[in-house]
């Protein structure tokens, strides 16, 4: 077992009877508290809290369609950066 499916397991032992609103509203709270951690540049604080995100997050993936990990939500990021970096090059190249 990969450290997202025992994570997984852990999320649904301990939080599996909160809704998915209740973890989407946790996540802006913890988004919060890492914001607040980066500004005052507490490293050990924002490792917690990026681990707080990244749990929810996963934990909400799961819940909503029914996957663990991040590889095919990393890749459509990429995705989206190249393919925005492209266009952004090309709008620069017909302004000129």
């Amino acid at each position: 077992m990969n450290i997202s499916h025992e994570a997984i397991m852990v999320a649904e032992k301990y939080a599996g009877e909160y809704t998915l609103e209740d973890k989407i509203k946790w996540l802006g709270e913890e988004f919060g508290e890492l914001a607040m951690a980066i500004g005052a540049n507490d490293t050990e604080n924002i490792k917690e809290e990026i681990g707080d995100c990244v749990y929810l997050l996963l934990h909400i993936a799961y819940k909503k369609f029914g996957t663990v990990g991040f590889d095919s939500y990393l890749k459509s990021a990429m995705e989206k950066m190249i393919r925005r970096k492209k266009d952004n090059s090309n709008e620069t190249k017909t302004e000129k």
